[in-house]
């Protein structure tokens, strides 16, 4: 497998060694040993569980075998590179650790799914290994000519690889050839088998040849020949003594777990006191952030009520300033209209002229209408607002160059002082709109809702900067319809463009 560190490399190149010479009891040692140590990362973590494993799988304790390698395969989970690699690994060694305890049903779901890959992850040896493991099941449908092919494909594999690991396939190979009561090369096998296990010093695989000859001639009925491989077995078993280093390597095993836990605890501890220190230092940087965000909201509360304050000042400034100008132009229309008009009346009375005294009172009245009108909508109280504002509507027309439309769903919601102020709010937008905007347009909204009224007036005029205008001494108009807007208890939105300017104003209404 890659991704091997030099110590990692080193303990499997140390533990290969003490399990060729079943010196097992020194290599769980040595892993244990290595997993304790605080420096290892997950691809260590997981290349020691497998060490683990197949120490284990020396032994025949098939239990300890499948445990380490889903111990590995969660270290395996975790690592961020080449993680399917490790991966498609563990599942070929669950695959070989299943077939050895005749799982074969689990095992050939795992070497189906590494077959589809086609072996992409895996090393030659392994491919030997899952093409032999196939081979055996094909032994076992009684399809002995596919078992020998799937055989000898599997050795070749073997050679290219590793020539340890051949008695394993050989092994097999004694099976195929006693099924076929081919003896020949059942013998042949059998020295194959022999010769690279001592080549390579592994006990166990002589084992392994020694014990499938006498298992296979038990099965043709030779016994002499199955008593000769069996004393030859029996023999290596002695030397073996598997049994005898389970008990050993289970005390080692306790010990590294107890030494774990207490390595545990004391981390547990290490990383509760950090956590304390680091909810210390969360709290204190919360409680700084409060109190800078309080501040901060403090400030602009200030700055707003200092600017609500100008803006008050500025408009009461603006209230009687205007509300002299609205005097003055009252005294001139009096004077200028209503005086004029008494002076002709004079002199036509002075010539006796009836017929022209009466035009020029009639003249007169119109005048003192005219000017009464702008002071206080005539009969306000019986006509009320929609009348009022369809009246409005129809005197701008009349003395404009200008479309001014309603669309009005009003069903009398406000009280009738309300609905004055209101109408002042409308009479002022639209002066402004012929004043100041070069419309050629304009639309009166008003809609009733279930919990509030909503008005809006609406311009195709060229627009102007709200914000620059209200904080200068030349909107008295929009703090009008603002102020007005507010005595309602309504809420107004004032909105422009190059495309023209929208004035809202929402009225929470009771029903």
């Amino acid at each position: 497998m890659q991704g091997k560190s030099i110590q990692v490399t080193q303990l499997e190149t140390r533990v290969y060694e003490l399990n060729n010479k079943a010196e097992y009891e020194t290599s769980l040692k040595e892993i244990l040993d290595f997993l304790n140590s605080k420096k290892i990362n997950n691809e260590d973590a997981c290349y020691a569980n497998l060490f683990l494993s197949d120490t284990y799988k020396r032994i025949s304790d098939y239990d300890n075998v499948l445990l380490y390698l889903d111990k590995a395969q969660a270290f395996a989970e975790k690592i961020t590179v080449n993680k399917q690699y490790y991966l498609d690994n563990i599942t070929c060694l669950k695959a070989f650790a299943l077939f050895d305890i005749q799982h074969y049903a689990d095992a050939k779901v795992f070497m189906q799914t590494l077959a589809k890959k086609q072996y992409v992850n895996l090393s030659m040896n392994a491919q030997a290994m899952l093409i032999m493991q196939d081979a055996y099941l094909l032994y076992l449908d009684q399809d002995d000519i596919m078992a020998e092919h799937q055989y000898n494909v599997a050795i070749r594999k073997m050679h290219l690889a590793t020539s340890c690991d051949l008695p394993i396939k050989n092994k097999k190979k004694i099976a195929l050839y006693g099924a076929m009561n081919n003896e020949l090369n059942m013998q042949i096998a059998y020295k194959q088998a022999m010769y690279y296990a001592d080549s390579c010093h592994i006990i166990k695989y002589n084992l392994y040849a020694a014990e499938i000859m006498r298992n296979t001639y038990q099965s043709m009925g030779n016994y002499t020949m199955a008593f000769k491989y069996f004393a030859i077995y029996d023999s290596l078993n002695t030397i073996y003594n598997a049994g005898g280093f389970k008990d050993k390597l289970q005390e080692l095993e306790v010990k590294y777990e107890t030494n774990k836990k207490e390595q545990a605890i004391y981390l547990k501890e290490q990383t509760i006191k950090g956590n304390k220190r680091l909810i210390a230092l969360l709290i204190t940087a919360i409680i700084t952030l409060i109190l800078m965000i309080a501040l901060y909201i403090t400030i602009q509360r200030r700055k707003k009520l200092v600017k609500e304050k100008l803006q008050w000042q500025l408009f009461t400034k603006q209230l009687l300033t205007k509300t002299e100008e609205e005097r003055k132009r009252i005294a001139n229309d009096l004077h200028d209209s209503v005086n004029n008009d008494l002076l002709l009346i004079k002199s036509s009375v002075q010539k006796n002229t009836s017929q022209e005294i009466e035009s020029k009172i009639d003249l007169l009245m119109n005048h003192v209408r005219a000017i009464s009108r702008n002071l206080h909508p005539v009969l306000f109280e019986e006509l009320g607002l929609q009348d009022c504002i369809e009246q409005l509507v129809q005197r701008v027309q009349e003395h404009n160059h200008f479309i001014l439309n309603t669309e009005i769903e009003y069903h009398h919601c406000l009280t009738s002082a309300d609905e004055l102020q209101l109408y002042r709010v409308i009479q002022e937008a639209v002066n402004n709109i012929i004043k100041y905007s070069k419309a050629e347009a304009a639309i009166i909204i008003l809609n009733e809702h279930k919990e509030k009224l909503v008005v809006e007036i609406k311009d195709n005029g060229i627009g102007f900067n709200v914000g620059e205008t209200l904080s200068s001494n030349k909107s008295f108009g929009l703090h009008n319809i603002i102020e007005r807007s507010i005595a309602i208890n309504g809420n107004a939105t004032i909105t422009s463009n190059q495309n023209g300017t929208t004035i809202i104003i929402e009225i929470p209404v009771k029903k």
